[in-house]
């Protein structure tokens, strides 16, 4: 990783994503995975769970990281549809491969959920397909060249003066990235990820310092707003 980057899209940065996915409509379409079949996902995980799980098999079907990419976009997976956008923008205007997990990894829940179908109970299952995902998220930090982070109100909240995120993906992801910025002597950038709604106790992890160690940026309807990071 070398540069890093914290960039918020205005009303006039969503009407220049708008017109310029509407002209290039393909890279906004999320095929690298391809849509979720529930039946064959069952299937495939079936034939990879008859004894002892072998992890490889599970990233090379559904976690693939042998592709370079050049972009890292750490966001919310509320803000899908602009971080979808986003990528379509970058790809077209400079040419760069954008790696957002959801468009081209599956639902680590699905392969848990599947996993506690026939041994149920066991945290263990959590913890290990966690561990593997944080992994492959870190590793996917460290190949990319530019680490962007989309902040919006879903990916951090301004508490008393401290950013904070609700999800433990962002820290992790704002976290590895300052870890790589101090160790390879890089500055510019940040991560974010979706919190999971329905629980009783929200947890708060403060990434005021991890951000305001990052250039900020505000997408707006400029001319190429983002020449002087690519």
């Amino acid at each position: 990783m070398q540069k890093a980057v914290r960039v918020e899209i205005n009303e006039q940065g969503h009407s220049l994503l708008e017109n310029s996915i509407s002209l290039n409509k393909e890279n906004n379409k999320k095929t690298s995975k391809g849509p979720f079949d529930r039946s064959e996902f069952s299937l495939a995980l079936r034939d990879l769970l008859k004894n002892e799980i072998n992890v490889d098999d599970i990233i090379k079907k559904y976690f693939p990281n042998d592709i370079n990419y050049d972009v890292f976009i750490s966001h919310s997976h509320m803000d899908e549809k602009d971080v979808l956008r986003l990528k379509g923008y970058i790809e077209k205007t400079y040419q760069k491969r954008c790696f957002v997990d959801s468009s081209v990894w599956y639902n680590v829940e699905e392969i848990i959920n599947k996993l506690r179908e026939n041994d149920p109970g066991h945290s263990y299952y959590y913890s290990s397909m966690y561990i593997m995902l944080t992994s492959l998220l870190t590793s996917m930090i460290e190949k990319c060249r530019i680490f962007l982070f989309l902040e919006s109100e879903n990916s951090t909240k301004l508490r008393n003066d401290i950013n904070i995120t609700q999800s433990p993906w962002i820290f992790h992801e704002l976290y590895m990235c300052d870890f790589f910025a101090k160790n390879k002597i890089l500055q510019e950038s940040v991560s974010t990820e979706d919190f999971q709604h329905k629980i009783k106790h929200k947890i708060n992890f403060n990434v005021s310092d991890f951000l305001q160690k990052m250039e900020f940026k505000e997408l707006s309807n400029s001319l190429n707003p983002l020449d002087d990071i690519f």
